[in-house]
C-alpha cells in the first residue's frame, strides 16, 4: 500500500513500527493541523521513555496523545550521575547498595534476630533428640525445620 508523505515523516520519528497500516489509516483521519502537530510531537513526547512504554501509533493517533501536556521536560533525558558511596566503617570499598547503612558487603554484620534465636533454643533442647526416632514423614518436616533455623 502506498502511504502518504505526511504519514510517512510521521511513521519516520515514531519509535515504534508496529501495525503500520492502522496508523495510516487512523493518521488520515486527523485534521492538517494535527497530522503537523502528532508529527513534531511524537519524537519529543516519545524519545525518553523505555520501549515497553510506547504505545502503538494507532494508540497515540486516536487517543489525541500530542494535545496531552508534557509530563518531563524536553532534553531531560540525562540521568545525573551518582557518585559512588565509600563504606563509613572501612572507608575503602564501594558500597553497592546505599541505605540507611552504608556498610560494604565485607563490613556488614547483620543484626541478630531474637525471635529466631528464641527457635532456634527451641528446637536445640526439644527436637534433636527425635530427628533419628520418629516417622520417616515426621523426620523430614523436623529436618526442613532444624535446616531453617540453622540448627543442621
Amino acid at each position: 500500500m502506498k502511504y502518504t508523505d505526511e504519514f510517512e515523516a510521521f511513521w519516520a520519528n515514531y519509535r515504534r513500527k508496529e501495525d503500520k497500516f492502522k496508523a495510516s489509516k487512523a493518521f488520515g483521519r486527523l485534521s492538517q493541523k494535527d497530522k503537523e502537530i502528532a508529527t513534531n510531537d511524537c519524537k519529543k513526547r516519545l524519545a525518553p521513555l523505555e520501549a515497553q512504554y510506547v504505545p502503538l501509533a494507532t494508540t497515540y493517533i486516536n487517543g489525541k496523545r500530542f494535545e496531552d501536556p508534557l509530563t518531563h521536560k524536553a532534553g531531560s533525558e540525562e540521568k545525573p550521575v551518582r557518585e559512588p558511596v565509600i563504606c563509613s566503617k572501612c572507608g575503602e570499598r564501594e558500597v553497592k547498595i546505599a541505605g540507611n547503612i552504608n556498610l560494604c558487603e565485607i563490613c556488614y554484620v547483620p543484626p541478630s534476630n531474637p525471635v529466631l534465636e528464641r527457635q532456634r533454643e527451641y528446637y536445640k533442647e526439644n527436637l534433636k533428640p527425635y530427628l533419628c526416632e520418629t516417622k520417616k514423614g515426621h523426620v523430614a518436616r523436623l529436618r526442613r525445620i532444624a535446616k531453617k533455623t540453622g540448627l543442621i
